[in-house]
């Protein structure tokens, strides 16, 4: 086989996998919330047409957030029981679904900065971006664990905690130890992504092998059930 029949093949399968799992997911919300973002942006550049760049930074955050948290909704699948005993393993079809996610999100991200750029002046894109993608982060960890509630759930109060506690312990600026802790939510978010993403067959077997019984009785014991009671 050749590597252009052998791409052409892998093409094909992925096609395959990617359309009915996209035709079968949830849209309606990350698309209302993509309108909503920019909504939000255009309803403000015409109100204000010379204000500066600067000026929408925390109009970038909430919309960041908000994406974060309606996004994850596409990692719900209606056929999970059925798909489960599909030749497809578990990874596989969360990997397609955080594709879907991600379409949003860079859709969502790239119509905010050509919405903001159009005023003068510039913003700080580095740190609003990677800001963005720890929220993503996120939101797609605890939605891939606990389900898309959760997802919008940790995402707020993220950005609550953010906003209420002392400067020392924000994600929105630019220091290092703001960094620092951008990279601790990041890290968390794709752990337990990794884990919802495991064949919940492995991971059981993985539990039983940390928590396997000596099948050798101790004194006392025959078999696990105390002789003396």
């Amino acid at each position: 086989m050749t590597a252009d029949t052998l791409v052409s093949v892998r093409a094909r399968v992925i096609a395959g996998v990617w359309v009915p799992t996209a035709r079968s997911a949830a849209w309606r919300v990350p698309i209302a919330a993509m309108a909503m973002s920019v909504a939000i942006i255009a309803q403000d550049r015409l109100t204000r047409p010379s204000a500066d760049a600067s000026s929408f930074s925390v109009h970038v955050q909430l919309i960041a957030a908000l994406i974060a948290a309606s996004a994850p909704a596409l990692l719900d699948d209606p056929a999970a029981t059925l798909a489960a005993t599909s030749p497809t393993t578990r990874a596989w079809r969360t990997v397609v679904r955080v594709s879907m996610v991600l379409l949003v999100w860079f859709a969502a991200w790239a119509l905010t900065l050509v919405l903001v750029n159009t005023a003068p002046g510039s913003v700080a894109w580095t740190d609003l971006t990677r800001q963005a993608l720890v929220l993503l982060s996120v939101g797609i960890g605890a939605a891939a664990m606990r389900g898309t509630g959760a997802g919008a759930a940790a995402v707020g109060l993220v950005m609550f905690a953010s906003l209420l506690l002392p400067d020392r312990w924000t994600i929105l600026s630019s220091d290092r130890a703001a960094i620092w802790r951008l990279a601790v939510l990041a890290v968390a978010g794709v752990i337990a992504l990794i884990w919802a993403s495991s064949d919940p067959a492995r991971r059981h077997r993985s539990v039983r092998s940390r928590h396997q019984i000596n099948p050798r009785p101790r004194v006392g014991q025959s078999f696990g059930v105390d002789r003396y009671r």
